[in-house]
C-alpha cells in the first residue's frame, strides 16, 4: 500500500503552492499577535486540509486518468481506496497537530478536546467525498465538494436556533474532551460506512 500512498502524495504536490499561500495568510494575524489571530490561523489550516482532500479524491478528467493508471497496477481496488483513506487520515492528523499548536494556553485535556472537535470537519469531508469520488459522480463540481461541506456545516451552525447554539457551545466549553469523544465516535462510524461504500462502488466501476 505504501507505493499507492506515495503515488497519491505525488499528485498533491501540484497544490502545495496554494496551500503555502493559504497558510501564510492564516499565520499573519498569529505572528502579529492580533486578537482572535489563533482562530483565523485555525480556519486557514482547516481550509488547507479541505483543498488537499479535494485533490486527493479525483473527480475530473485528470483524476479519471489516475484511476485508469492504478487499474493497470498489480493491486486491488480495495487497496487503492484504502491508500487514499489512509493518506486522508494522515492529512487530518497533521491538521490536528497544527491546530493544537495554534490554540492558546489551556489544560492538555481541553487542548486535545478542542483540537479533536476542529478535526471533525475535515473528517466529515473525507466521509462524503470518498464514496462520491469512487462512484465517479458530480464531475467538475467534485473538487469543490469538501469546501461545500465546510460551507454547509458553517451555514447550519449559523441557522441553528439560538437556544440550541447556547446549549451546544456551553457543553463544548464545559466538557471539550467529552464532546470531542462523542464527535470522534460518531464520525468514526460514518467513516467506516464511507469506506465500505467507496470500496463497493469503486470495485463495480468501469474504468
Amino acid at each position: 500500500m505504501l507505493p499507492l500512498i506515495y503515488l497519491d502524495a505525488r499528485r498533491l504536490l501540484a497544490v502545495l503552492p496554494v496551500i503555502g499561500v493559504m497558510l501564510a495568510f492564516g499565520m499573519v494575524p498569529v505572528l502579529l499577535q492580533r486578537p482572535q489571530g489563533g482562530t483565523t490561523g485555525i480556519a486557514f489550516v482547516a481550509m488547507s486540509a479541505m483543498v488537499l482532500i479535494s485533490r486527493l479524491f479525483p473527480f475530473d478528467s485528470s483524476g479519471s486518468r489516475i484511476n485508469v493508471l492504478v487499474g493497470t497496477l498489480p493491486v486491488t481496488r480495495r487497496q487503492v481506496i484504502g491508500s487514499r483513506y489512509t493518506l486522508a487520515l494522515l492529512i487530518v492528523a497533521v491538521t490536528g497537530v497544527l491546530i493544537a499548536v495554534l490554540l492558546p494556553s489551556m489544560d492538555l485535556t481541553d487542548r486535545l478536546g478542542i483540537t479533536a472537535l476542529f478535526t471533525v470537519i475535515p473528517l466529515i469531508s473525507v466521509a462524503v467525498t470518498g464514496p462520491l469520488s469512487s462512484r465517479g459522480g458530480l464531475g467538475p463540481v467534485g473538487p469543490a465538494l469538501p469546501l461545500l461541506c465546510f460551507g454547509v456545516l458553517m451555514l447550519a451552525a449559523v441557522l441553528m436556533p439560538e437556544s440550541w447554539q447556547q446549549v451546544l457551545v456551553g457543553f463544548i466549553l464545559q466538557a471539550p474532551a467529552a464532546s470531542a469523544g462523542i464527535g470522534i465516535v460518531g464520525v468514526g462510524a460514518v467513516l467506516v460506512v464511507s469506506l465500505w461504500l467507496s470500496v463497493r462502488w469503486f470495485e463495480r466501476r468501469d474504468l
